[in-house]
Order: C-alpha cells, then structure tokens, then sequence
C-alpha cells in the first residue's frame, strides 16, 4: 500500500532556516510556539518561540518539493567541487559495488540517479580535520556551528533575568517559567563547554 509523502510541520511549530555569515549556507531549525503564561493579576503574557534542533530535512518543509526518486538534495555538492581538490571518477570501482550494478534482479530497487563517486586528488587530503588544522573554516564547519547553537544569543540577557529579586510570595507560573529559562540557560551553558572541550583539543593537536 502506498503511502503519501507528506511536508506538513510538527504542531505549533514550524521550519526556519538561519543564513551562514561567512558561506552562503542555510541552517533548518524548529522554531516551537510556546501559549501564554497568565499571571498572577489574570492577565495573560506572551512567550517568544524557542529554537530546536531540527533534523527531519524537507518533510516538514511545506514549501519543499519531493521526489523520492531521486533521493535528498545534495547540499554539500557544490561546497565539495567549489574546493576542487577532488576527481570524480567515472563510475563504482569496487568488486563488491560492481557486482551489484550488473545484477539485473537490483533493477527495480535503484533509484533514478546516478551520482559519480569521488576520491581525493594525488597528494591531497580532504578531510574537515585537515582543514581545520589549515586554518580553513569550511561551509560544513560553520553549518554544525550555527545548528548546534541554536540561537544562544539570545540568551545572553537570562542571567540578568535569573538574578532579579522577587517579593515575597512568588506564584507557581512565575516559579515555573524561572525554571525554564535557568534550565534552558544550564543546557546552553553545556553545550559551549563541550564546544570549548572540542575546540582545546583541535588547539593541542596543531601544536
């Protein structure tokens, strides 16, 4: 039976892509919509949208179009013929692979594409590690950069709202909502420690 492909987005929430700064890149992200808080005075007070990661690629893209056919887009493409420091060869060149092209069983099971591999050129390395350690900020680089990030940014002010004074009796919406936003700063805190975990450790290998 078959099913249809769907790009509709997870409920109160949609797709959103943030820009590179440094590459012409695009970053998908879930932005959440949060409901309203209401407070301790009866009035009801309006949440910003939290960011996510999102990997669900474009079928949560209303705007995306797919053909299952021929496969995901290939977004690294360009950024790998852009360094031309690869050949892309002519077709499969192992045993294993060849075997099952020529196997006409396979036939309506392949795809309709049929992309060339590519090897590194003689003498050149191209892992993201050799670029790094080149000095290089590659587009893949800065795309994990911006998704793992997720906009921390904006919380720079948080601190300050942790901080603030309350008088008295404090009402279990206020005390839930300081919860939140210390438990979504302690998150974000964690992630830059493991992204400075990571970047000591490029530092000590190009040493």
């Amino acid at each position: 039976m078959a099913h249809p492909i769907t790009c509709s987005p997870f409920p109160n929430a949609r797709k959103i892509y943030v820009e590179g700064k440094i590459h012409p890149i695009s970053v998908a992200m879930r932005e959440i919509h949060l409901s309203p808080t209401r407070l301790t005075n009866g009035t009801m007070e309006e949440n910003a949208p939290v960011t996510i990661y999102d990997t669900s690629g474009p079928y949560t893209d209303e705007n995306a179009s797919i053909d299952i056919m021929k496969g995901l887009p290939r977004i690294r493409e360009q950024w790998i013929l852009d360094r031309k420091d690869v050949d892309i060869l002519n077709g499969i060149t192992s045993e294993y692979g060849k075997a099952r092209l020529a196997d006409s069983r396979l036939d309506e099971l392949r795809f309709g594409y049929d992309h060339k591999p590519k090897v590194a050129k003689d003498g050149l390395e191209i892992t993201q590690l050799y670029y790094a350690k080149q000095g290089i900020i590659t587009p893949e680089m800065e795309y994990v950069a911006i998704r793992e990030n997720q906009r921390i940014e904006q919380l720079e002010t948080v601190p300050k709202e942790i901080a603030l004074q309350h008088p008295g009796i404090v009402s279990e919406p206020i005390l839930q909502k300081e919860r939140s936003v210390r438990n979504s700063l302690e998150t974000k805190l964690q992630q830059e420690e493991q992204l400075s975990r990571i970047i000591s450790t490029i530092r000590r290998v190009n040493r």
